[in-house]
């Protein structure tokens, strides 16, 4: 197919993974070793892929868990906060995550930066 490659956040492409113009992969998603992606349609957020050509050979966690983590973003954190939660990702210890967000990331409070229009100020 044509058109660019997209590979979303948190992805894992194993080694000698061949991917094809026009393929969109999801956030979280694994592409497993020596798969060939000819797909061009976007491969499902946290889905896990392998073959030869590349099928769906399952998820990498429930639905509810998919959904947390897409609202979560955590790679769009703070970097004090990312750093914080290092040892929760390489433990994999996705409610410990979860947790970390619902405590101190929702709870903070969004201050738009303010726009003086005002030549004066």
């Amino acid at each position: 197919g044509g058109g660019e490659i997209k590979i979303g956040n948190d992805v894992w492409i194993g080694g000698d993974v061949k991917i094809l113009n026009g393929v969109e992969i999801g956030d979280g998603a694994v592409i497993g070793a020596n798969a060939l992606v000819t797909q061009t349609k976007k491969i499902p957020d946290y889905s896990i892929w392998g073959g030869v050509p590349a099928k769906q050979i399952g998820v990498r966690f429930p639905d509810e868990t998919i959904y947390k983590l897409k609202e979560m973003k955590w790679w769009d954190w703070p970097d004090e906060d990312i750093v914080a939660v290092i040892p929760i990702l390489l433990d994999a210890n996705i409610d410990a995550l979860i947790n970390y967000y619902e405590k101190h990331i929702c709870k903070r409070e969004y201050h738009a930066p303010t726009i003086h229009n005002n030549p004066r100020l």
